[in-house]
C-alpha cells in the first residue's frame, strides 16, 4: 500500500486493487480497472480503509466499474465483521450493462446476511444522494 497526495483528493491510499479517498464525510474507493481481486487484495483494501478513515464508521462510495473479477473469499471479507465496523453504508457504483456485476450484486443483496446497507447506482450523483442520509 502506498499513501498519495493529491490535490482534488487530499490524501489517496492506492492498494494492489483499490484507490481509496474521503470526500467530506464518504469513503470513496475506485476498484482499479480490469483488476481480479482475490481474498488478500480485499485484506489489503479494508486495512487502507480502515487507515483513511481513521477506524471511524462512515458512507461508503464503492465504485467497482471495470472490476472484471472477484473471488467469493474477497466477497465474504467485504462483508465481514471488519468491514462493517467502518462502514455505515455502502453505494456500489457499477457499470451498465455488466452482467457480472449486476448478478454478484444481487446475488450480495439477496442472499448474504447485509451487515450494512447496500444499493447498486449508475449514476455516481445518485449514490452520492443516497449516501448522504447515513452521515
Amino acid at each position: 500500500m502506498k499513501i498519495v497526495k493529491c490535490k482534488k483528493s487530499g490524501t489517496v491510499f492506492e492498494t494492489r486493487c483499490a484507490k481509496i479517498w474521503l470526500e467530506g464525510d464518504i469513503s470513496v474507493t475506485k476498484i482499479k480497472r480490469d483488476y481480479r481481486a482475490g481474498a488478500e487484495d480485499v485484506i489489503e483494501y479494508l486495512n487502507a480503509a480502515s487507515k483513511i478513515t481513521n477506524k471511524k464508521p462512515m458512507p461508503n462510495l464503492f465504485d467497482i466499474r471495470g472490476l472484471e473479477w472477484m473471488h467469493e473469499a474477497g466477497l465474504n471479507e467485504l462483508l465481514a465483521t471488519k468491514s462493517a465496523s467502518i462502514t455505515k453504508a455502502t453505494a456500489v457504483l457499477i457499470d451498465n450493462p455488466n452482467l457480472w456485476q449486476s448478478f454478484t450484486l444481487k446475488f450480495i443483496l439477496m442472499i448474504c446476511a447485509k451487515p450494512f446497507p447496500i444499493k447498486a447506482f449508475i449514476d455516481r450523483e445518485k449514490a452520492i444522494e443516497w449516501l448522504k442520509q447515513f452521515k
